[in-house]
């Protein structure tokens, strides 16, 4: 089994929330537009089943050999983006029939992008920040 734990990731901009605010609606309808999700989405990722036994294998080391991550980006993930005692072999042909396409894809469910604003406590005014949320999967 391959079990990974929920993340959330908070990016924050170099815009103020009063920058974002007037386009909030447009940014939110590009973010639906611009990122596959829900159930039998395709990802923009064009993979083989090779590629996906490659990135079960690698990890994250996978996204970054592919160009769709940057290697910072391994301090912000649980065990950098890779677990060793992970057994890719035990996924099933068939989660792996299902899961191909979705690679690249934010899923359905309790996975989601959003517009926020935050602030540090004696920051002034708000920045405008994207928060990415995925809950936890298993694949048996």
């Amino acid at each position: 089994m391959l079990c990974s734990q929920c993340g959330v990731r908070l990016i924050r901009t170099n815009l103020h929330e009063s920058d974002v605010r007037p386009v909030q609606e447009r940014l939110t309808q590009s973010l639906f537009d611009h990122i596959p999700v829900g159930v039998g989405s395709k990802g923009v990722i064009p993979t083989r089943a090779a590629d996906l036994v490659e990135a079960l294998e690698m990890g994250m080391d996978w996204s970054l050999r592919e160009g769709y991550a940057w290697s910072e980006d391994k301090e912000h993930c649980e065990e950098f983006g890779r677990m060793l005692s992970a057994d890719p072999s035990k996924v099933s042909a068939r989660a792996k029939k299902r899961g191909l396409p979705q690679l690249g894809t934010l899923g359905a469910g309790n996975h989601y992008w959003s517009a926020v604003g935050a602030q540090r406590a004696a920051q002034r005014p708000r920045r405008a920040c994207l928060l990415r949320r995925s809950s936890c999967y298993c694949w048996h």
